[in-house]
């Protein structure tokens, strides 16, 4: 008997075969994936807190040498008000290394038919973007200083507590000092660094959606998780804590929750953010009431008969 011919009818594989092959491949891709995925997101999590560290680290060298916090400063970065926050003063601190500003989950700026949807954008200015969960922010509009840039793109924010020139506050804090119905006592600022009663628990940089931000005792947290709220010194007292409430790590970003109604202490969000504090380490921290245990100005603490943390839910 010839095999010959019986051995070529048998040389391939039959369609039964083919769909068990394919099958094994998408049930170990569906297996693999997420695992992958998570990977990729821990190890943006490593990297985003070693920026943090080193900007914070860059600032208590910069107290060391200067005996005070990195200021908004027209010398580093000018703009059409003179004040370009901590971003240009912190350039010139890292010999112009931008990356450091990014979070590798938030690379790229936010598309316009996101940012045509937050209704606080006007906050920042002409020449300003806003950032999300997944998006970086844009600090533009500038011109000139050391930096030698026209705009910054970054995807930290800074502790607006920190900013003290001579002895004196500046910044939206201000505005929120002594009147505005949030404020424990007008001394609110870190003028110096002996004034950090608690470095460890103090926040110095954080993932955000804009460059700083002044947060109060009865701030209210971010019901959008992805855009978090703007706030600003513009009547809106109340939201700076907003502006970090976002959901950067722990998901995908680009998932977060866009209307988280419930009380966090009942369901609080998936998701968190990175902080670097004023002794220099940085922490993973996810989105619960434990944000409002950190010491974010020199005197806080909820006053007596004020309303809880998360204010309003």
């Amino acid at each position: 008997m010839d095999l010959t011919v019986n051995k070529s009818r048998y040389a391939g594989f039959t369609l039964i075969e083919l769909l068990i092959v394919i099958a094994i491949i998408a049930i170990l891709a569906a297996l693999l994936l997420p695992v992958l995925a998570s990977a990729k997101r821990s190890a943006q999590v490593t990297y985003c807190l070693n920026n943090e560290k080193q900007l914070a680290l860059a600032d208590l060298q910069y107290v060391a040498d200067n005996k005070t916090f990195i200021q908004p400063s027209p010398n580093a970065y000018l703009s059409s008000n003179n004040n370009a926050e901590w971003l240009g003063n912190m350039i010139d601190a890292l010999s112009r290394n931008t990356n450091v500003l990014l979070c590798p989950t938030a690379m790229t700026p936010a598309p316009a038919s996101v940012i045509s949807q937050y209704s606080l954008d006007t906050d920042v200015g002409a020449g300003n973007w806003v950032g999300t969960a997944d998006s970086y922010y844009i600090r533009g509009g500038l011109s000139g200083g050391t930096s030698g840039l026209s705009v910054i793109a970054a995807s930290y924010m800074a502790n607006g507590w920190l900013y003290v020139s001579g002895g004196k506050g500046q910044g939206d804090g201000n505005g929120f000092e002594g009147g505005s119905g949030y404020a424990a006592d007008p001394g609110l600022y870190y003028a110096t660094e002996s004034s950090l009663n608690v470095p460890a628990n103090t926040p110095f940089f954080f993932d955000g959606t804009w460059c700083d931000c002044w947060p109060l005792e009865r701030d209210a947290v971010a019901k959008n998780l992805y855009t978090g709220i703007l706030g600003e010194g513009q009547g809106k007292q109340g939201l700076e804590m907003g502006r970090m409430t976002i959901t950067r790590h722990g998901i995908n970003a680009s998932a977060a929750d866009r209307n988280h109604q419930k009380n966090w202490n009942i369901a609080p969000p998936v998701g968190a953010i990175n902080m670097a504090f004023a002794d220099g380490h940085a922490q993973y921290t996810k989105m619960t009431y434990a944000i409002f245990n950190f010491n974010w100005h020199r005197n806080w603490g909820l006053p007596p008969n004020t309303i809880s943390p998360g204010n309003p839910q």
